[in-house]
């Protein structure tokens, strides 16, 4: 605790227009309480962040701050889900899910164009099939002509009317 009391000096005399700093588990300094409990969550830290205030300085009311460390908390976790959704969305391996009324309107997007893309592909894999038979077709005919300039030609002789 010594050690992050004289690191947490050190930083609040650099920086004059602070008077707090949190630091985490790993000794990592923030002056943003959400982006010091961001990071020990990420870290999996088994403790919050410690807040150090500036010698004369109160303790602010963190109720607002919570509230709002929670709303945004909340907001990542849908986000994580909504990028979890596209993901699976876009992710030709799978069966595409079904659109709901309650489906993301990024996730429906996302299975517009996967719809789009599968159709596109099934054209392209037409378009091949067609091409490679044409080139079947191209090559026998290719090969008939050959045999037909080879094949000698019998010249019979003119007869002549009389």
């Amino acid at each position: 605790m010594k050690k992050q009391q004289k690191l947490a000096d050190e930083i609040l005399a650099n920086h004059p227009d602070q008077n707090v700093v949190y630091i985490t588990e790993d000794n990592q300094p923030f002056f943003s309480p959400i982006k010091a409990k961001n990071h020990a969550a990420y870290r999996k830290h088994d403790k919050e962040p410690k807040a150090f205030f500036r010698e004369g300085s109160e303790p602010e009311d963190e109720t607002e701050l919570q509230a709002k460390y929670e709303k945004v908390q909340s907001r990542n976790t849908i986000v994580e889900a909504v990028l979890e959704a596209i993901g699976n969305a876009a992710n030709l391996e799978i069966p595409a899910e079904e659109i709901t009324p309650e489906t993301p309107q990024e996730v429906v997007a996302v299975l517009e164009l996967r719809e789009e893309f599968e159709e596109a592909n099934l054209k392209a894999n037409q378009l091949e099939t067609a091409l490679n038979k044409a080139n079947e077709a191209k090559a026998a005919v290719e090969a008939e002509l050959k045999k037909l300039k080879e094949t000698p030609v019998k010249e019979e002789p003119v007869k002549a009317n009389k």
